[in-house]
């Protein structure tokens, strides 16, 4: 678990551009922040269909786009939930595409990927996209490409 718990850290870029502290995310559309609920949209979700208070970003994300020095820049400038949703700031998927819509996917390393009889993301190189970028420098890498696309545009 510790390479995936990361994910499980988020916070929410809000309309009108500002971050909240970090929450916990439901798994239901909300964050909770001390005691305070939001709900949430994804980069891939269609924002116009339903409401919702702002988009979450996963806090290791975020601490990877804050150390840029061009952010406080970039945000005095623009506000940041508008850039992200109107330009489509979204993650590459690349080879994760061919399982959108698939139910039980489970992530697991090599030496277990045998042991399972649903969808696999085994050690090939989108399943780094899981790893905690403090363990993974490939998802590090991968995670600080994207924030620096983000802050280009």
């Amino acid at each position: 678990m510790k390479y995936y718990d990361w994910m499980n850290v988020v916070r929410v870029i809000l309309k009108d551009g500002s971050v909240t502290d970090i929450g916990f995310y439901d798994d239901y559309g909300r964050v909770f922040v001390e005691g305070k609920e939001y709900k949430v949209a994804d980069t891939t979700s269609d924002l116009t269909e339903f409401e919702h208070d702002g988009i979450i970003i996963i806090d290791k994300v975020y601490e990877i786009l804050s150390s840029f020095k061009e952010l406080s820049a970039f945000v005095s400038e623009n506000n940041l939930y508008d850039k992200i949703t109107s330009k489509g700031w979204k993650p590459d998927l690349g080879n994760m595409k061919k399982y959108i819509m698939s139910q039980h996917i489970i992530v697991v390393p090599e030496e277990n990927k045998n042991d399972y009889s649903v969808c696999v993301v085994d050690g090939s190189p989108e399943s780094e996209m899981f790893y905690d970028p403090d363990v993974c420098p490939e998802n590090y890498d991968r995670v600080e490409e994207l924030c620096i696309s983000l802050l280009k545009l």
